[in-house]
């Protein structure tokens, strides 16, 4: 008997509902507190970006889509706001939030990678 290995889907290989959890969760978090959980959101969405992924997803629209994410929460964590620091802060929750959905469609038939609601109370 030749037994044929199973090929790991990027769930069982990338470990996604911290992040999952944290962009869930954002809303919940109060404004005054929402620089840690999106520092955190970043961190974990570097981390991922950083570890190997199963060939079948690693084409470069799931990647690029993926990295555009990461950019998009580094700004969100990163991002000195000024004039009226809550609106500009979600706004970039918003772009943020937006990109991971662009990523998440990408993978189909994904429960653990859902579409987020974009709006930021």
């Amino acid at each position: 008997n030749t037994v044929i290995p199973r090929q790991l889907t990027v769930h069982e290989t990338l470990n996604w509902a911290n992040l999952v959890d944290l962009l869930a969760s954002l809303n919940d978090v109060p404004f005054e507190q929402r620089e840690v959980a999106l520092k955190n959101i970043k961190d974990e969405a570097v981390s991922l970006a950083n570890q190997p992924w199963p060939d079948r997803f690693n084409s470069n629209p799931i990647r690029s889509r993926f990295n555009v994410f990461v950019t998009y929460a580094s700004l969100a964590a990163d991002q000195r706001f000024s004039a009226n620091p809550a609106l500009e802060q979600a706004r970039a929750i918003a772009k943020m939030k937006q990109s991971w959905n662009d990523f998440a469609n990408r993978i189909e038939n994904s429960p653990e990678l859902p579409v987020l609601n974009t709006a930021v109370q």
